[in-house]
């Protein structure tokens, strides 16, 4: 096996695994609280989208699916009660949705996130996108854009249209597609204010300033009141000193049923989708809030960014002849309690054997036990050694 290559993908883990401790640290800070759920459960837990699960059948007959979402299991454990709210809950796991393969999109991927449970203060919806972003900027990246809506605006309007039409116009607006929208718009029997909003609804984006002042003379009272929702989230972000991040888009439809007001996707360049998607939901009666970042995608764009956040460990690796062995073992571990990173020679006493061994995977510096008294240093560019006595590299 060539080395190079396992070496890439050990680094790729290790580039993962601190991405996923500078997230879940920032989680911690706002004391969230680590759960963890199954990986696969009945698929009536993650009922909508089922064309994007992994199904299979149960040894009971059971029909089960592979977990596409953390929401629902969280829903799931809050219905059995007995909790005193709020409650703040943290994750992070590997999440399994069927995507066609040209989408550029993981079928198995890691989501990290949180969940605001017993909340229905729009502080709390503030609160989620605050630790959203602040666990973006944390990761590394410093050019994105967190676009938040509500699902009561255009759930308002959609009221006021037939359910013929609803299918196609909902999928004209994900998709983006304004020109359908306005097409569609032309031939429904509804309100002129209502087409009005349809005809617009493009221009429904920007700060929230010129939303709240775009969308004054709407008369839909759900919408008005998803419009003022969001003036009021925005305050509560001001005083995060995060809002330079935001900006807000009346036209977001969330891809999961189950949101109810609040909505927001974060997006940022070199990766294959959203960074980061939330919103605010109820399930059985307990209003919450949560996001999830998907970090396959964060440490994409980091890695297309050209961004350094990779911190390597120093290494040293510890060599030894059989009879200095106990006292290599016992410095070693007094160097592990001092945070130091030390890999024990497994090769025998040959020196020339561990110092090409240790050049091989790069280490930082090598040591060599001849006895209990004596060990040689080795400076792994020059491959210069130094004799001195064990008691110096105690100290």
């Amino acid at each position: 096996m060539d080395y190079n290559i396992v070496s890439e993908l050990l680094t790729e883990y290790a580039i993962k695994n601190q991405l996923q401790q500078k997230i879940t640290s920032v989680f911690s800070s706002y004391n969230y609280k680590l759960i963890d759920t199954p990986t696969f459960e009945r698929i009536e837990t993650f009922a909508g989208n089922e064309e994007k699960m992994y199904k299979f059948i149960g040894r009971d007959g059971a029909v089960l699916a592979l977990r596409p979402d953390f929401t629902p299991q969280i829903a799931k454990i809050l219905s059995k009660g007995g909790a005193g709210f709020p409650l703040r809950f943290f994750y992070v796991g590997n999440t399994f949705r069927c995507n066609e393969n040209y989408q550029g999109k993981l079928n198995e991927f890691t989501q990290a996130g949180v969940e605001l449970c017993g909340v229905s203060e729009n502080c709390a919806a503030a609160e989620v996108i605050a630790v959203a972003i602040s666990a973006l900027i944390s990761s590394g990246l410093t050019d994105f854009r967190v676009e938040i809506g509500h699902a009561g605006f255009l759930g308002g309007i959609f009221e006021e249209i037939g359910d013929s039409a609803l299918e196609l116009l909902k999928q004209y607006i994900i998709e983006g597609n304004f020109v359908g929208v306005k097409e569609i718009t032309s031939k429904l029997s509804i309100a002129p204010e209502t087409a009005e909003v349809l005809r617009n609804l493009m221009e429904y984006s920007g700060k929230i300033d010129f939303i709240i002042s775009s969308t004054k003379n709407i008369k839909n009272v759900r919408a008005r009141l998803a419009v003022a929702e969001l003036g009021e989230i925005h305050r509560s972000l001001k005083a995060y000193d995060l809002d330079k991040y935001i900006s807000f888009d009346l036209s977001l439809i969330a891809n999961w049923g189950y949101y109810t007001g609040m909505i927001f996707r974060g997006y940022t360049e070199g990766a294959s989708g959203r960074v980061v998607e939330g919103g605010r939901y109820e399930i059985g009666g307990v209003p919450s809030v949560g996001c999830a970042l998907r970090v396959n995608d964060i440490q994409k764009a980091i890695e297309s960014q050209h961004l350094e956040i990779f911190t390597k460990p120093t290494v040293t690796f510890l060599s030894y002849t059989q009879s200095a062995k106990l006292r290599a073992f016992a410095c070693a571990k007094e160097w592990r309690k001092a945070g130091d990173t030390v890999e024990n020679s497994v090769l025998g006493g040959d020196i020339d054997k561990n110092f090409k061994y240790a050049k091989e995977k790069r280490f930082d510096g090598m040591v060599y036990f001849m006895d209990d008294d004596s060990v040689i240093l080795f400076d792994m560019e020059t491959g210069r050694q130094k004799t001195v006595r064990v008691s110096e590299v105690m100290r």
